[in-house]
């Protein structure tokens, strides 16, 4: 298997960087092995490996940690779009998300500047199918597109429960919802963290890019950014929306959000909401078809520490409304059923 993948990875890059990536298995697992004995030394997760087991570990993830550098430390900016291109085309064929959501999937990523040398802006394109297979079958991410495409459904569903009572939050925002994470900018170590359970600088990269440009995380509205950085990104976010709505990009107004406040816009906290409903929904409530609104809408008050007093208060507030609602609706059921009886 590591003879077979070698070859692939070597097949992927220009003459003068094949002896380069002839090495990136075995430097990956050193790599690998000198990560775990400094977290055993630290008496962290891994403080009771053994050195086989340390080994077992490296040799474990050494295939798929050279396939993540490849793609992010290797390739250059031209083929990792050209890659990029065919992984999104077979995630379309499979029904992982639809042509019409690509034009979002790549909108947090920097573009490349115009300046590169010959040499950093080489191509290798008559390797396409074996390119497609290392990536999706032997890296793995189609686990991570399974993975999104399922939490992207499980949001979807919650909203169509509950979007009756946040009309603030436009539908294309839920549909939108995480595309990012198909890119390859997130997709690589996404699948390094939770198809493979392991950890590189380069999930954290694709963490942070995540975390700090989706406006449905409370990290993006951080005092640690500035204004200005939160405006360039919010503009970047908005700017293939396809629906207005008053005249703005899902009825949201850049210049009547207050940038200076931690406080999430409305309708992306709305969303924030959504995606914890979601994930409660899918995993800790047995993706239970004929839940009731009330149960859905609950969300215990320690995922709520994440926001403000005030935007704490708002969600706090809804989940009552959705609450009170249903139990008002269970009254009148229980009304019209006692006037039969009589």
């Amino acid at each position: 298997m590591a003879s077979s993948v070698q070859e692939m990875l070597i097949a992927s890059v220009p003459d003068h960087l094949k002896e380069e990536v002839s090495g990136l298995i075995s430097s990956s697992r050193t790599e690998e092995e000198e990560r775990l004995r400094k977290r055993r030394s630290e008496g962290r997760k891994f403080a009771q490996f053994t050195d086989d087991e340390i080994k077992r570990k490296g040799e474990s993830m050494s295939l798929h940690l050279a396939i993540a550098r490849l793609v992010m430390e290797v390739w250059s900016p031209k083929m990792k779009r050209h890659v990029e291109h065919l992984i999104l085309q077979k995630a379309v064929q499979e029904k992982y998300l639809e042509e019409r959501h690509l034009k979002w999937v790549n909108v947090l990523d920097g573009h490349e500047s115009d300046s590169l040398t010959e040499e950093e802006s080489w191509l290798i394109d008559n390797q396409d199918d074996t390119m497609v297979d290392l990536l999706w079958n032997i890296f793995n991410m189609k686990q991570h597109f399974q993975q999104t495409y399922g939490h992207r459904l499980w949001i979807q569903r919650s909203f169509d429960r509950l979007s009756s009572f946040m009309p603030e939050l436009h539908p294309e925002i839920i549909d939108r919802h995480d595309l990012s994470k198909f890119a390859f900018s997130q997709a690589v170590g996404y699948t390094i963290k939770w198809v493979h359970n392991g950890w590189h600088s380069i999930w954290a990269v694709s963490c942070n890019l995540h975390l700090n440009n989706e406006p449905h995380h409370p990290d993006m509205w951080s005092n640690n950014l500035t204004p200005q950085e939160k405006h360039r990104r919010l503009e970047l976010w908005t700017k293939d929306a396809c629906d207005f709505h008053k005249g703005t990009p899902y009825g949201i107004s850049l210049t009547a959000i207050n940038l200076r406040s931690e406080e999430l816009a409305l309708p992306f906290l709305l969303e924030s909401f959504i995606d914890m409903v979601a994930i409660e929904w899918e995993r800790k409530k047995g993706k239970n078809p004929n839940i009731t609104n009330a149960d859905l809408a609950y969300v215990h008050e320690r995922y709520l520490e994440r926001y403000s007093i005030q935007q704490k208060q708002i969600i706090q507030k809804l989940i009552k409304t959705i609450q009170s609602s249903e139990e008002e609706d269970q009254s009148s059921i229980g009304f019209i059923t006692e006037g039969l009886f009589q």
